[in-house]
């Protein structure tokens, strides 16, 4: 039900829907140590009374490093991000629910702390090295979900789309003379489609006075594209060591599964999953 990666388990987590009816918001801000600090609020309300909510969310947070490159004089693990969320609900009528959910993240991080452990014993939170670093991500997630209730069953379709970029400037070497550095550019598109058919919400299939049934069944199809580029540069040293590399891959999936639960006079339930992919 949640996605091929969730053997394991999953943590489900639903963010509050726009409200259509009343105007509402909130902010909060955080300081600390560090010159740390965050701001981030929201807003939701109506734009067609019960009809078009929307809410909008978003933040900007930031902090200095913890660690310090005593060869330069600046933090090495400088923290920055901002991000936001914008959601549109809209239900013309009791039977159809569409909701467009947009989200998007934006990371600038300073140089990632690479260096000799026994140095770091010695001195700890300090680097010495002239090459500097840095770390950034880019993230944007639009989803959108329809929602139709039939007589008889629920009907959703949803479609989603993950997309990002990271790019990785490091120094390999862990010392202050530039031998061996590292360029790493990542880039993932995730587009996901699925359908499903279910009993509609707190109304079960009444096969006796003892025994109810709920159920439901979907198909998921998902393509999901990665590429990565790596350029290493080491001018001071000989070393039969790649320059650069690069990785492709594509993967395409198709899911089908069912889910039925017998429930006997509301304390016993017995459930049958079945799923099939490839």
């Amino acid at each position: 039900m949640f996605g091929r990666n969730t053997v394991g388990g999953g943590i489900h987590i639903t963010s509050k829907q726009p409200s259509r009816t009343t105007f509402g918001g909130e902010f909060q801000t955080t300081f600390g140590n560090y010159n740390l600090w965050d701001f981030r609020g929201s807003v939701s309300g109506p734009l067609i009374q019960d009809h078009l909510g929307l809410s909008l969310a978003g933040g900007l947070t930031e902090r200095d490093g913890y660690s310090k490159n005593t060869l330069t004089g600046r933090d090495a693990d400088n923290r920055s991000a901002k991000f936001g969320k914008a959601q549109f609900l809209w239900t013309p009528d009791e039977r159809l629910e569409v909701h467009l959910i947009v989200t998007g993240k934006s990371d600038r991080d300073g140089e990632p702390v690479f260096t000799d452990l026994k140095a770091l014993r010695q001195r700890p939170h300090e680097i010495q090295q002239d090459f500097r670093g840095n770390s950034m991500r880019d993230v944007i997630m639009p989803t959108l979900q329809v929602i139709y209730h039939a007589d008889v069953f629920d009907f959703t379709s949803t479609t989603g789309y993950v997309g990002w970029k990271t790019d990785q400037a490091s120094d390999l070497d862990y010392t202050a003379t530039p031998l061996v550095t590292q360029l790493n550019q990542e880039q993932m598109r995730t587009w996901t489609q699925e359908f499903r058919f279910a009993n509609p919400l707190n109304e079960t299939i009444t096969l006796n006075e003892e025994l109810k049934l709920s159920w439901q069944a979907g198909l998921m199809l998902f393509h999901n594209d990665y590429r990565q580029n790596i350029q290493n540069s080491f001018p001071a040293i000989p070393i039969p060591y790649p320059r650069s590399a690069q990785t492709e891959l594509t993967q395409l999936g198709l899911g089908i599964y069912t889910q039925g639960t017998l429930t006997w006079k509301e304390r016993l339930s017995l459930t049958d999953w079945t799923a099939m992919g490839s």
